[in-house]
């Protein structure tokens, strides 16, 4: 999954994967997860409440705190005690074996949900 896709949302701002700068480009000739992992991050428009609404609305990705299974799991980590200094509406993306056009149309609709 390539980080500058989710740019595409017109309420995500930023992204980054595994150790890749931030990201606001929308131009990026290179294969999606080539030399970078299976963490992404982004940072949604709107807040914590509205990032709060993304977790709860995605059916296909599970919103829980592990990562590095087959399944693929989002949180938002400032939710967590201890981890406030992150930015509020940060969600982290762990993808697991799912079909990346499915992970992408469940992630869609969940943001199409939180905005309501």
């Amino acid at each position: 999954m390539c980080p500058v896709y989710v740019t595409r949302f017109p309420a995500c701002y930023r992204a980054v994967q595994g150790d890749a700068p931030l990201l606001r480009l929308r131009i990026m000739a290179s294969p999606p997860s080539i030399g970078f992992g299976t963490i992404l991050s982004f940072d949604l428009l709107g807040g914590a409440g509205f990032a709060d609404g993304v977790c709860q609305n995605v059916q296909l990705i599970h919103h829980a705190t592990s990562l590095g299974a087959v399944e693929s799991t989002i949180e938002r980590r400032a939710a967590i005690p201890g981890q406030q200094h992150l930015p509020p509406s940060l969600l982290r993306l762990s993808v697991g074996i799912e079909d990346a056009d499915d992970l992408w149309a469940d992630l869609e609709s969940a943001i199409r949900a939180a905005a309501l």
